[in-house]
């Protein structure tokens, strides 16, 4: 990433462009007085930071070492290309989430001092503004930001279910279509309010919108269904329905290492995973499985017995009175009720 590096917080180093600079200039010319320039140019800054490691925490979760820049248009967490959409779609949400929930914090510090101490903010310039701008920055700009106008989050969002929906090419023409008819109607808007900066930006959006549509490229990552998938987790059920549960396991786990395959398959695999593992035998591998398989009943039933065959007695009980377990028939609750309470050698 061009820029130079200021900081690495939580794994994720974090770079400063001339061009951010550049912006923060602008501002300091713009705006009146040091205290107005210094408080906007910080609580701007923070702000930024929090949304871009609203991503970088996610994609480094997914281990994709995210790494986070200022630039002359705000900000930008990078990482590497993510294996599934739904990783893309934590990642992406990611942002403006915690963007939202950190001026929702601050707003209620400020309820807190108010209540605590009134008069506290409103005799303090430099405070009152820093609020405000913590407010609109972190607040109203993280709903800005779910606009579908790519690039932003909400653009990239729409993009990936206009794909779904559409299919590759059907999804980019319809996302930077409406990025392009967006952006003209903020160009509009930013001129009739004499607002240079927001026409200059919207001007950008409408280029990266216009860019995909002229080359014919994608703007991101399109991901195929793998065909393999469905075949290899045909075998699996059909050897899970002869009970042949070491082959229902291998070719479950054949089939979490292929690629692209569609999340409901992946969570039905590792449904499958879970019930065949524990069925051989091995419970805590099965508990594993469980952990990254949906929370079904049955996934519930069947960690209750892994629980019970390990001899953690306390704990099966606990997820028998709770969760989807709850859900189960009053006969199958009460076989595991049978099985927990019968002694381990």
């Amino acid at each position: 990433m061009s820029g130079f590096k200021i900081f690495t917080l939580a794994g994720i180093p974090v770079s400063v462009s001339f061009f951010y600079l550049l912006l923060m200039g602008y501002y300091a010319f713009r705006l009146g007085s040091a205290v107005e320039i210094i408080v906007w140019i910080t609580t701007l800054t923070l702000s930024l930071l929090v949304h871009e490691f609203g991503h970088g925490l996610v994609a480094r979760h997914y281990k994709l070492s995210p790494q986070i820049l200022l630039h002359g248009f705000g900000g930008l967490c990078a990482h590497q290309r993510a294996s599934r959409d739904l990783h893309d779609v934590a990642i992406i949400c990611a942002g403006p989430g915690l963007g939202i929930a950190f001026s929702l914090l601050v707003w209620g510090l400020e309820v807190a001092i108010n209540l605590a101490a009134p008069g506290f903010i409103a005799s303090r310039p430099p405070l009152t503004l820093a609020f405000q701008y913590v407010w609109w920055i972190s607040f109203v700009w993280n709903f800005v930001n779910l606009i579908p106008l790519y690039p932003l989050d909400g653009g990239q969002l729409f993009r990936l279910g206009a794909i779904r929906l559409l299919g590759p090419l059907n999804g980019e023409r319809a996302t930077h279509g409406l990025g392009i008819l967006i952006g003209a109607v903020g160009v509009a808007v930013a001129l009739s309010m004499s607002s240079t900066l927001l026409a200059i930006l919207c001007a950008f959006a409408i280029w990266e919108n216009a860019s995909p549509l002229i080359s014919g490229r994608s703007s991101g990552p399109i991901r195929r269904t793998n065909p393999f998938a469905g075949e290899l987790f045909t075998k699996a059920q059909a050897a899970m329905e002869e009970g042949r549960w070491r082959d229902a396991a291998r070719y479950g786990h054949q089939l979490r290492a292929e690629n692209n395959v569609p999340d409901t398959l992946l969570g039905r695999t590792w449904e499958l995973l879970t019930v065949a593992t524990a069925n051989q035998g091995e419970h805590e591998e099965a508990l594993s499985y469980a952990r990254r398989a949906p929370q079904t009943p049955m996934i519930a039933e069947t960690e209750v017995r892994c629980l019970a065959a390990l001899g953690r007695a306390r704990e099966a009980r606990q997820l028998l009175a709770e969760g989807p377990a709850s859900k189960l028939p009053e006969r199958t609750r009460s076989a595991l009720e049978a099985l927990i309470a019968t002694p381990r050698s």
